[in-house]
């Protein structure tokens, strides 16, 4: 036997108080050695965290900073920075200097590097104007969609003129020249742009300004009182204006198209037209109610009135054919 069993030691004349003190030492030298462990795991654990953090604090900015850092590094390629100027009185001067004393080499060289600086700061501004034109012209087509919110035609197409030199026949360009020429009653003029309109804009992602050029030229055949073609035309806008992606789909304006749609229809005064009329305008009303935009709530108080306009005057018209 190793020790004494628990008879022995009931039995025997041992120091109880002793045993219990001695116990009590060894519960709370354990007791110590656990809460040193366990407060150098804590440390660990908080060290390791905090080292996590840091790096991942660390990762975020350098993510962050990467699209600036690249952009100043395109600007340091696409533009070259000159140290001094050319001053070309002073060279050619020297280089006369030069050819007097018969150092015709030296001369040449000189010449030839002078040309090369004056190449290359003849093509940095140029390359610097065809920019500043581009922004310029991009302001001047911002001014004129201004202008035709503010019911400004002259003025947007002040703007137009001074834009077309740069950007051509752009699609936005030639959508806001045509509704300018709307706004100002040149019906011929904005049915002709918004027909180019149509043909510039192509491919997939510019449905929605094809739709938009069939639109506006529908508009223009309307005041034309040219009903049939506006109608064909204004089909032929919501049919493009299904097509554009999801992202340039506009509802509002596939809203408004319907409407414009059913006014085109009630002057025909046909009973089966009145119908379609009366369709379209309730097919706008389902789509203009669930926009919540501003803009939205004026196109569906317009919508309202088309259908109930259509549909008096369908109940007119079934009360005459009776």
């Amino acid at each position: 036997m190793f020790g004494p069993t628990i008879t022995e030691f009931l039995t025997t004349g041992w120091d109880v108080s002793k045993v219990f003190a001695t116990i009590a030492s060894i519960v709370s030298i354990v007791g110590g050695i656990t809460t040193v462990w366990w407060r150098h795991q804590t440390h660990e654990s908080r060290r390791l965290r905090l080292i996590k953090d840091f790096l991942e604090n660390r990762q975020t900015q350098i993510s962050n900073a990467r699209p600036l850092i690249l952009d100043r590094i395109s600007n340091s390629e696409s533009r070259k920075t000159f140290s001094s100027e050319p001053d070309v009185a002073k060279e050619i001067s020297a280089i006369r200097d030069l050819i007097e004393n018969y150092e015709i080499s030296t001369a040449q060289d000189r010449l030839e590097s002078l040309q090369e600086r004056i190449s290359e700061k003849i093509d940095f501004i140029a390359k610097y104007k065809s920019e500043l034109d581009a922004h310029r012209a991009t302001a001047s087509l911002i001014l004129a969609a201004i202008a035709d919110r503010k019911g400004q035609a002259e003025i947007g197409l002040k703007h137009i003129s001074e834009a077309k030199p740069v950007l051509g026949d752009d699609p936005e360009l030639l959508l806001y020249e045509g509704l300018l020429n709307l706004r100002r009653q040149s019906w011929t003029a904005a049915k002709d742009i918004f027909y180019s309109l149509e043909t510039m804009a192509t491919g997939a992602d510019a449905r929605h300004l094809k739709a938009r050029g069939a639109e506006g030229r529908a508009d223009a055949l309307s005041a034309m009182k040219a009903t049939d073609e506006a109608v064909q035309a204004y089909k032929l806008a919501i049919q493009r204006m299904n097509q554009a992606h999801s992202h340039l789909k506009d509802q509002i304006v596939l809203g408004r198209l319907h409407r414009k749609m059913a006014n085109a229809l009630l002057s025909k005064q046909d009973p089966s037209e009145l119908q379609l009329a009366c369709d379209n305008a309730k097919v706008s009303i389902k789509i203009l109610s669930t926009i919540s935009r501003g803009t939205a709530a004026r196109e569906l108080r317009q919508a309202y009135e088309t259908y109930n306009i259509a549909q008096k005057a369908l109940e007119s018209s079934q009360v005459q054919n009776a």
